[in-house]
């Protein structure tokens, strides 16, 4: 419904939190079409009207509001991969694209809300482990702003530490972050 975007998520169609998350964190590609945005070149002014169908989500509802705002990370980082999102993609991609999705999910206008764009991409390039993680910390270590790169890093953390299974993984892991966060990474890895 254009007159409620948001409608097949926030109605009592759906009737459980969980599922209600999940078609929040999936209903991005519905609210970039209702902006008509063009995929191939996207502007920057399509992508704020976007993100602003998730400001409809009460304050008060915050996991779905950050979720909403998160989709958009994920979605990005098949963006500025021209849609490729097979492994030795994700796994190959530049500072520059990883610089993009950054700078994109900045648009979501408020910090918590980029944050949570920002969260869901890195969650999307370190794919439960499946891909090399080098893309997903090299995505934390480009942000230049302090608050971003910490958020980043302690959800990788978290991350690496539920998927990595065994102590060799993890230990390699911990070596391949590099500064004040190396030491971090095993505190959490353990």
């Amino acid at each position: 419904r254009p007159d409620d975007p948001l409608y097949l998520c926030s109605s009592k169609l759906i009737p459980d939190n969980q599922t209600r998350e999940t078609c929040y964190s999936y209903i991005t590609p519905y609210l970039f079409e209702l902006v008509s945005l063009d995929g191939a070149h996207p502007q920057n002014e399509e992508l704020k009207k976007a993100f602003l169908s998730c400001n409809a989500i009460p304050s008060g509802e915050s996991i779905f509001r950050s979720t909403c705002f998160g989709g958009f990370g994920k979605e990005f980082v098949g963006l500025v991969i021209g849609r490729d999102i097979r492994a030795n993609s994700v796994e190959s991609m530049s500072d520059s694209q990883l610089s993009d999705i950054y700078n994109l999910c900045l648009l979501a206008g408020t910090r918590d809300m980029s944050a949570a764009c920002m969260l869901q991409g890195l969650d999307s390039l370190f794919w439960g482990g499946e891909n090399d993680p080098k893309v997903s910390i090299q995505f934390c270590s480009i942000m230049p702003e302090d608050f971003y790169q910490r958020s980043c890093m302690e959800h990788l953390f978290k991350i690496a530490d539920y998927y990595l299974q065994n102590t060799g993984q993890k230990e390699d892991f911990c070596n391949q972050i590099s500064g004040e966060y190396r030491n971090r990474c095993r505190m959490i890895l353990k």
